[in-house]
């Protein structure tokens, strides 16, 4: 299924795993986003939680809470190009491709297996992210709109439902 938003277009694919396709333009200059995707003081900026240390070195991007952390092992990394790294038992990969001098394209794809624990809250929730991201990276302001997030939880919900096991 295709959905499309201001300037965000995500799939939903049911099949081996959940998967989230999500195409998502942004006007900012593709060497921005890579920094705010590859760097820890980029990425802290619009997902708190993942820090990106000295990558591709360290090969890993780590998840810190309040109750923890988590390592995500590094399993794609071409400079200004892809990052990919493990999502718990799952992959979240980012591809960037340049439209315009200021104007980058994010092509992001989240596969989860069905078991993974709040799968269609963490689908949703990669949503919300990169809307965050997107304003970020624009310059503008970010404020969660916690009825989005729930009506995106819904229609993930839905479109798992709809799984033929």
């Amino acid at each position: 299924m295709l959905k499309e938003g201001v300037g965000m277009n995500y799939r939903f694919e049911n099949g081996k795993h959940a998967q989230l396709t999500i195409d998502l333009e942004i006007a900012a200059a593709k060497s921005e986003i890579w920094k705010l995707l590859a760097t820890t003081e980029g990425i802290t900026q619009w997902f708190p939680e993942l820090h990106a240390d000295n990558l591709p070195e360290a090969g890993m991007l780590t998840f810190k809470t309040e109750n923890g952390q988590e390592e995500m092992t590094l399993l794609e990394y071409v400079e200004g190009a892809i990052l990919s790294f493990k999502w718990g038992s799952g992959r979240v990969s980012f591809m960037l491709k340049e439209l315009e001098s200021a104007k980058t394209l994010i092509h992001f794809k989240e596969q989860l297996p069905y078991d993974f624990t709040g799968l269609s809250k963490d689908l949703a929730g990669w949503m919300m992210q990169l809307e965050r991201l997107r304003t970020i990276a624009e310059k503008r302001a970010f404020t969660l709109d916690k009825d989005t997030f729930r009506k995106y939880i819904e229609e993930i919900e839905t479109l798992l439902s709809e799984r033929v096991i």
